[in-house]
């Protein structure tokens, strides 16, 4: 299991505040293997070397003597301030770390300081070149315990040789703490909810609230838009079994709504969502004209190649638009081709047909006739 976690928490006013849990043996692999890892914390913490504040939470009976001064020397280092909260207990290695910013000893808590010491074997000399570094060692860390507690060097190392364990209110009355929290006005710093200021987008129909600004829907990518929420709907009034009392007029001024985002305000504030709107608006553009193009291209039309052109280009319109202006161009050239041909006949059309001509006609039957006569005569027959 992990003993130790780090949080990242936002306040009403947007800012990021960490929150460092340590509960385990500092770099104690060597005794547990889910100790406190003094390079993962400091990785992860210079990632958010912009955060306002860092509290830093200790229940921890130490660990490695240069892990705790690591971590003192990390957490002091950051640029926000650190506030360090003993919830438990600070002993050893762990009390190192309590030395950074503002120390808060949690109610019931204590502190453990005492002299370094570590496991040697070897010849004589070599175990008296282990105590004078031991020695070294203690003059480290007492330059740490009289950086906080203001006493003298002598003072500091007569409490680590008697290894001395402090409560809360002693931990304070000696100087190793500022004071006990939640007692005396002294608390931990209140980063707010920590949920505000990453609020997923809220949907209002036509428009997205999206961290605190509101922009019209068809602005934002899809991504964004689908991860909008339907706002929240504010609690029911509770019953009253007594009508209410008359409202209290307020001399003071309705807050008038704020003004809309300008462009300039919001490129300034979110360069990155305007650079993507205006990449997918330009991606948008391309696509619908490109399709458009071949649309008209599919109509594939002949002996139009101006209207084709001008559909294109210097007049857009749809293949819908396209085919309808076709239709009435071809309309308009069959009815000036018809009154033309009319024009053109109306001479002929005056002209009154003749009677037909039946002389030929006449003539055969004259000859005809005789010849008939004449063989009705032969045979006796009537002649006429």
């Amino acid at each position: 299991m992990k003993v130790w976690n780090l949080n990242i928490k936002r306040g009403a006013d947007g800012s990021k505040h960490v929150d460092i849990q340590l509960h385990g043996v500092i770099d104690g692999g060597w005794l547990d293997e889910d100790g406190v890892s003094t390079a993962e914390i400091a990785a992860e913490l210079n990632q958010h070397l912009d955060a306002k504040t860092v509290t830093c939470r200790i229940n921890s009976v130490g660990g490695s003597a240069f892990g705790g001064v690591a971590l003192y020397n990390i957490l002091s280092s950051h640029p926000g301030g650190v506030t360090c909260v003993v919830e438990g207990l600070a002993a050893s290695a762990a009390s190192l770390v309590a030395m950074a910013g503002t120390t808060l000893m949690g109610r019931g808590s204590m502190m453990m300081i005492h002299s370094p010491s570590t496991v040697a074997m070897g010849n004589a000399e070599e175990l008296r070149k282990t105590a004078d570094i031991l020695d070294k060692v203690q003059s480290a860390l007492t330059s740490i315990y009289t950086a906080k507690t203001g006493k003298s060097a002598d003072e500091v190392n007569g409490l680590l040789d008697a290894e001395t364990w402090m409560t809360a209110e002693e931990a304070v009355a000696a100087g190793f703490a500022d004071g006990i929290a939640g007692e005396n006005g002294e608390a931990e710093p209140d980063p707010g909810d920590p949920n505000e200021g990453n609020e997923p987008p809220e949907d209002r129909g036509e428009r997205i609230l999206f961290r605190g600004v509101d922009f019209p829907r068809a602005s934002l990518p899809q991504q964004i838009v689908a991860m909008a929420r339907a706002p929240v709907a504010p609690p029911a009034p509770p019953v009253q079994a007594e009508p209410a009392p008359a409202p209290v007029l307020s001399l003071v001024p309705a807050l008038e709504p704020p003004p809309p985002i300008t462009r300039a305000e919001l490129l300034q504030r979110e360069p990155a969502l305007v650079e993507a709107l205006l990449a997918e608006g330009r991606a948008a553009g391309v696509a619908a004209e490109r399709a458009r193009f071949r649309a008209i291209d599919d109509l594939a039309i002949k002996g139009c190649a101006d209207l084709v052109a001008a559909a294109k280009y210097s007049a857009p319109c749809t293949a819908a638009e396209l085919a309808v202006a076709v239709v009435k161009a071809g309309q308009h050239a069959g009815a000036e081709l018809l009154a033309n041909r009319r024009a053109e006949s109306a001479p002929i059309a005056r002209v009154e047909p003749a009677a037909p001509d039946q002389t030929a006609q006449s003539a055969e039957r004259r000859v005809i006739q005789a010849i008939v006569d004449g063989g009705n005569a032969r045979r006796g027959g009537i002649v006429r």
